[in-house]
């Protein structure tokens, strides 16, 4: 889809224009100026003139100096891929030297002054936020052309939205190593990980499978922290931002934000993980899909049928489904709410809601109490036991009267 131009009013605030590439894409306002579009699964190895030059770009090692024979490098990294490119700049794969590890190089442009504003905008969060899905800063500093640059952790792995697609096209090795089981606690990963924002202050505002990646050992980060803001701020300022496909009713409408607005991103990503269907308006143009996000009820999530799949289970439904409710005070208040549901699902422990939870609820609650005491599993044997010698004395008692 060609580039749409999108005129809206948010309240309290002038027109602001919008630039959309797709509808899976991020926007925001255009006097957002600090934001930077990532795609780190876009991965593009440079030859190796290029790498030279770009590795001079990053400036020298700090053991240049040094009169030691050993020190041969004279840049300090040694840029190998493009791991992703935006509107304010690029993002590299490289080898530093002077740490000997793998990192993320985020090199921010444009106008000098919105490259500095991008750059701190997107180390103010990451830098104060401590959890193992949020992949640290390690440096901050400048190109010898002067830009701003941050020094990340390299992640290994692939985007989750990479995974939906595989289990869409009907990938018997995704589905089999990402079970619903499985899936689900990938959404309980990502909800530690935002509760954990969240406790800071701190909105995400662009939830979606692009930005949240997955390790080689199913580790989970949420990373683009690049629109996020302080929760206060959010709350009493409107900002149209995020991803359509994924962004709240209230983001929609350029409305003041809260928790609540990244419990329905949240939500939508399960929603897909678990349907491989999306949960928002099927629309092709930006406007309409705008226009349709605040009145728009997705069908439920366990009615979706899929050819390899079937239906999703039953039992994630009420936590998913309250999620995405359109009204914020519908939904959880919190994501520690909606972890502590869906992990009770995962337990056995969930809301009877129709017949399939009905007959889920009493198998599970069989399993428990056979798993509770050894004579529950002799009663049960002896209780088959008895109906079998019946079903077969009743046999024999027709065909003596038959015989």
């Amino acid at each position: 889809m060609s580039n749409q131009e999108l005129h809206l009013e948010a309240q309290n605030s002038q027109d602001r224009t919008l630039s959309l590439t797709d509808l899976d894409q991020t926007m925001v306002s255009s006097d957002h100026s600090s934001y930077m579009t990532v795609h780190d699964n876009a991965v593009e190895f440079i030859d190796e003139l290029s790498s030279h030059d770009l590795s001079q770009t990053f400036g020298p090692s700090v053991f240049n100096d040094l009169t030691d024979d050993e020190i041969v490098n004279d840049t300090r990294f040694e840029v190998r891929r493009v791991l992703g490119q935006g509107a304010f700049g690029e993002v590299y794969g490289a080898q530093d030297s002077d740490l000997n590890r793998r990192v993320a190089l985020k090199q921010f442009k444009g106008e000098m002054s919105q490259a500095i504003e991008a750059c701190r905008n997107e180390v103010r969060f990451v830098g104060r936020l401590e959890h193992p899905g949020i992949p640290p800063v390690y440096q901050v500093s400048k190109t010898i052309d002067g830009f701003p640059y941050i020094v990340m952790k390299q992640l290994e792995g692939e985007p989750l939205s990479d995974i939906i697609s595989q289990l869409k096209s009907g990938d018997l090795k995704a589905h089999a190593h990402y079970s619903f089981r499985a899936r689900i606690e990938l959404i309980i990963q990502l909800l530690r990980i935002v509760e954990s924002a969240h406790q800071s202050g701190i909105l995400h505002l662009d939830i979606k499978p692009d930005n949240i990646y997955l390790g080689e050992h199913d580790e989970l980060y949420l990373i683009d922290w690049g629109i996020s803001e302080e929760r206060e701020v959010a709350k009493n300022r409107s900002t149209l931002c995020g991803t359509p496909l994924y962004m709240s009713p209230e983001q929609s409408q350029a409305k003041p934000l809260d928790v609540t607005s990244d419990i329905f991103s949240v939500g939508a990503v399960a929603y897909e993980l678990l349907s491989l269907e999306s949960c928002a308006p099927q629309e092709k143009s930006l406007a309409d899909l705008l226009e349709a996000l605040p009145t728009f009820q997705p069908k439920v999530v366990d009615l979706h049928y899929n050819a390899i799949q079937g239906y999703s289970p039953s039992e994630f439904k009420t936590p998913i489904m309250k999620s995405i409710k359109r009204a914020p005070a519908d939904r959880y208040q919190s994501t520690g709410e909606m972890r502590y549901d869906l992990e009770q699902a995962l337990d056995g422990n969930f809301l009877v809601k129709c017949p399939r939870t009905l007959i889920k609820m009493s198998i599970n609650r069989l399993f428990k109490w056979l798993d509770k005491r050894l004579r529950n599993v002799m009663l049960i044997y002896a209780l088959i036991l008895t109906f079998l010698i019946s079903l077969l004395s009743l046999g024999a008692l027709i065909g003596r009267a038959f015989g």
